[in-house]
């Protein structure tokens, strides 16, 4: 099976409104960033939705990962349903951070969850499209059975995609290789 992985924040939503509403003069004000009813701030990164329709006609499955915490599901399912982001095969997706991981570091979380994924799913190909690139660094640090790639954007994946264009992203030995 072929798997696409995607973050949501970054690639998908742009977060930028409700960073700028839970911005205070003495730091971030977490509680307010991560209260659902804040949620509807988020926009579609433009080209996010055709990206993701692209990876589904060939063949992957999509699935998207966040490290939002479980409290945020509803508001987040919901918010990808307005934006006409269909987002997997499983009501697990999007993949959010549990209860239990809520002091693991999010570079850990995510690698974690692509592999538990790709496992879940029996992949052998998986593509991650993850924008923080301490996490992305983190995804494609172990061996795996299944062939990994990941981007730092959809739009490196879409380059990818198709082959006559100049895509350079990650493979699984953490080499820079255009694909």
């Amino acid at each position: 099976m072929k798997l696409a992985i995607i973050d949501l924040a970054g690639p998908i939503a742009d977060e930028s409104k409700r960073f700028e509403l839970a911005r205070t003069p003495a730091g971030m004000n977490w509680q307010v960033f991560f209260d659902p009813q804040h949620l509807h701030l988020d926009t579609l990164v433009e080209g996010a939705d055709a990206a993701i329709a692209t990876l589904r006609s060939q063949g992957y499955a999509v699935l998207l990962m966040t490290s939002r915490p479980e409290s945020m599901r509803e508001a987040t399912v919901s918010w990808c349903l307005s934006h006409q982001i269909l987002f997997g095969m499983c009501a697990a997706s999007p993949a959010m951070k549990p209860p239990g991981a809520q002091f693991l570091r999010t570079t850990q979380l995510k690698a974690i969850m692509v592999q538990m994924l790709a496992g879940v799913f029996a992949a052998t190909e998986v593509v991650v499209v993850e924008d923080e690139a301490i996490n992305l660094t983190e995804i494609l640090d172990y061996d795996t059975s299944y062939h990994l790639r990941g981007f730092s954007s959809l739009a490196d994946c879409m380059a990818w995609c198709h082959p006559e264009s100049e895509a350079v992203g990650q493979d699984d030995d953490g080499e820079a290789s255009p694909f």
